[in-house]
């Protein structure tokens, strides 16, 4: 997370303000500037989410962490993932 967050507004004519620092290493449950869709709006935001899925289901918050990746061929089956792949998507800015 190295780019501006002027830059990244311009170049996905996106809006928002994150309180997110640079940085060129990105652990899991941190936080990371991601770009979505704004729901009900012609826009795109620009905000601060945690890398990380934590599932409807999830009792507590120590899941996120057996959640971090999906494979490409079973992401949309896997429970853990299934409902979030259908309907919750976003950019995850990776940019140097």
């Amino acid at each position: 997370m190295t780019r501006s967050q002027k830059k990244l507004k311009e170049s996905f004519n996106a809006y928002g303000e994150v309180d997110v620092f640079p940085r060129y290493n990105i652990a899991p449950s941190q936080a990371v500037i991601t770009i979505r869709h704004a729901a009900c709006k012609a826009v795109r935001d620009l905000l601060a989410m945690r890398w990380g899925l934590l599932p409807s289901w999830a009792k507590d918050m120590s899941i996120g962490y057996k959640t971090l990746n999906a494979g490409a061929e079973t992401v949309a089956t896997t429970p853990s993932f299934r409902e979030a792949f259908k309907s919750q998507r976003c950019l995850v800015i990776h940019a140097n």
